[in-house]
């Protein structure tokens, strides 16, 4: 605990003035009732659904909102309230992200793009099929067992860095014909205004990045599927991924579970590698305990249209003490099916699974992680000006989308580069997200909103109003300089 408590003080909790805004649904004869209230003491015992949120975008770079549902309502109830409440208290941040990113379909966002391909294949596969970056997560295990650390970063579109830390606490039950609580009516994550606000049985993130009541955190990045006979085994009639990502979320005890919960009705829409940390298979080592990682504690699955490949990967964590994920495939069926070996021919060593530039930052820094403030620098790390590993065939000889959080926009507009991945645009890390052996108990993690910085070996915050696309980018609601330090969020009601 000390060791936690230590590396806990070295982070930087940046305390807001921002007004908390709280809420309550009550029902009666099936009739809902809204009110919104100043403080929680004004929300009756006997409540719906009720919630609390403050938008600290402009302090922190995150807004959090809490929603809690009661029990003594029907499911059903719980969905329409939950919706319902978390609609009202965040309708500001909802039409800015709608503005700035969306203006058409939001909860299928990651879906939506397969599907338009399957409809009507192009001759010439998008940039986004053949050079996926979307996230990097990593999972490491300390020496010893002393602790063991999950987390994920996000790679996105700059204008999408309106961002919230949420909390639901819903009290679904498995079945109508069975009252039993589902193991994942409680969980933390990082999300969007307006994400399946409107499916609130589900309540689902994108990013993804996942704590959950059963005792699993999950997280995933998007795999790359240049194989353009796949997408006729697209079908629209299937369960798109974010459905059955949250109905695995909600329903598993365990990764092996979330794995064939996961894998019914395949859609073959928006495919990841999805790593299961079963946290309930791991004790860490201490003065009176041995620590020890049981068979499960780590699954991955990772799909392809018409088809998903799983394994448990507990033996190899604890042999090499880190899995890593960074949009390419782990499995070789899955590789190659997807167009991996091509693509290496095509383009060379980018988009091996071992050649990766991202793969190779990753096995070097995470050999010296040791504590809590050295996993979260890993995932924030970006030094392309000075680091071998992100050298590319390009003027300047580097790329800043070569590693952990990666830095597009500081990549010359002027300069030449192989394919438009490693070239200038907006995109990049926009968070990072590390949760711990201890933190997760009270579904914690630290967390940083913003393209990574380090003023010192020459990458400056990112600055709306220096950016040369800033001015034709929409971007409401956002800070212009996100220079942002990390922070633990402590949960209200929890």
């Amino acid at each position: 605990m000390k060791i936690y408590w230590r590396c806990c003080l070295l982070l930087i909790t940046t305390v807001s003035m921002y007004e908390t805004k709280y809420g309550y649904v009550t029902w009666k004869k099936n009739k809902l009732t809204f009110k919104e209230c100043k403080s929680s003491s004004q929300i009756p015992i006997s409540y719906g659904a009720r919630a609390t949120f403050r938008n600290e975008i402009n302090s922190t770079g995150w807004a959090f909102l809490e929603v809690h549902t009661s029990k003594d309502v029907t499911d059903e109830q719980q969905a329409y309230a939950a919706g319902f409440i978390e609609g009202y208290l965040t309708r500001d941040l909802i039409w800015m992200h709608w503005q700035n990113m969306l203006k058409g379909w939001i909860n299928m966002l990651g879906d939506l793009d397969d599907l338009a391909l399957s409809l009507a294949l192009p001759k010439n596969l998008p940039d986004g099929l053949l050079f996926g970056d979307h996230c990097t997560g990593l999972i490491k295990l300390l020496p010893d067992f002393k602790n063991l650390y999950t987390a994920h970063a996000t790679w996105n579109s700059y204008q999408s860095m309106l961002r919230l830390q949420k909390m639901y606490v819903l009290h679904y039950k498995v079945s109508p014909l069975d009252k039993k609580r589902i193991p994942g009516y409680k969980m933390a994550f990082t999300s969007y205004p307006a994400f399946v606000q409107y499916m609130s049985a589900l309540r689902q993130s994108t990013d993804d990045f996942y704590i959950i009541s059963s005792g699993l955190v999950a997280g995933e990045t998007t795999i790359s599927n240049s194989n353009q006979t796949l997408f006729g085994l697209i079908n629209p009639l299937c369960v798109m991924e974010y459905i059955r990502s949250m109905i695995a979320n909600r329903l598993a005890v365990d990764g092996n579970q979330w794995t064939r919960i996961f894998r019914h009705h395949n859609s073959g829409t928006y495919n990841n590698q999805w790593y299961i940390v079963d946290y309930n298979k791991f004790t860490p080592s201490s003065k009176v305990c041995k620590g020890k990682a049981e068979k499960g504690l780590l699954w991955v699955i990772e799909q392809l249209p018409g088809y998903t490949e799983a394994a448990d990967l507990t033996e190899q964590l604890v042999n090499t003490t880190y899995f890593p994920s960074y949009n390419i495939p782990y499995f070789p069926t899955i590789f190659n099916l997807s167009g991996g070996n091509v693509r290496v021919a095509t383009f060379g060593d980018w988009f091996g699974y071992k050649t990766n530039p991202r793969a190779n930052i990753l096995k070097e820094k995470q050999a010296g992680i040791t504590n809590l403030r050295d996993m979260f620098n890993t995932m924030r790390y970006n030094d392309f000006k000075h680091d071998p590993l992100s050298r590319c065939a390009c003027v300047p000889p580097y790329s800043a989308c070569n590693a952990i959080a990666a830095r597009n926009d500081l990549n010359p507009a002027n300069g030449t580069f192989p394919f438009r991945a490693l070239g200038h645009r907006s995109h990049g890390g926009t968070d990072a997200k590390v949760t711990s052996w201890q933190l997760r108990k009270n579904y914690e993690f630290v967390a940083v909103s913003g393209p990574t910085f380090n003023i010192s070996r020459g990458i400056p915050p990112f600055v709306w109003s220096e950016f040369d696309m800033g001015a034709n980018l929409p971007h409401i609601g956002h800070p212009d300089v996100w220079a942002f330090k990390p922070i633990i969020h402590h949960w209200e009601w929890t």
